[in-house]
């Protein structure tokens, strides 16, 4: 019976963790979505450059970006990490996607996927001729 109580009891916690999770989640989104349409200065659906450089000087903005740890002085560095398409603007899905990855501190396994992709592009790169040292990185292209 103790078991059962404890296995039940279990089951609850973590089903109310999922609920605050998604509740957090759905926060976020109107979060982001209410301050796409404050950026937008034109109305357009979309963010420019220059609208967003504008934003990112407003004190309201920078303390949004704050509390998703993510630096208004980097605003340039984050304008590119949104506009996925490299159309130099960022519409709802990218600005939506884009703040998600970006928000918060790196996690473990971020840093280790990012060496993973880095250690890759060294090996594909030691194996074009011409256009690396081949003594710079120590690689047996072909294999």
């Amino acid at each position: 019976v103790f078991v059962d109580t404890a296995v039940e009891i279990s089951k609850h916690d973590r089903s109310m963790m999922i609920e605050k999770k998604n509740q957090s989640k759905d926060a976020t989104l109107k979060h982001f979505v209410s301050l796409i349409s404050q950026l937008d200065r034109d109305g357009d659906g979309t963010i420019s450059k220059d609208e967003f450089f504008m934003a990112m000087t407003q004190p309201e903005v920078q303390e949004f970006m704050d509390a998703l740890g993510i630096d208004s002085e980097n605003a340039a560095e984050v304008f590119l990490l949104l506009d996925e398409d490299r159309d130099n603007s960022v519409n709802l899905q990218e600005f939506v996607r884009g703040m998600e990855r970006i928000r918060g501190e790196a996690k473990s396994i971020d840093i280790q996927m990012i060496r993973l992709y880095m250690r890759r592009i060294v090996d594909e790169l030691a194996c074009m001729p011409g256009l690396v040292s081949k003594n710079a990185f120590s690689n047996s292209c072909g294999a």
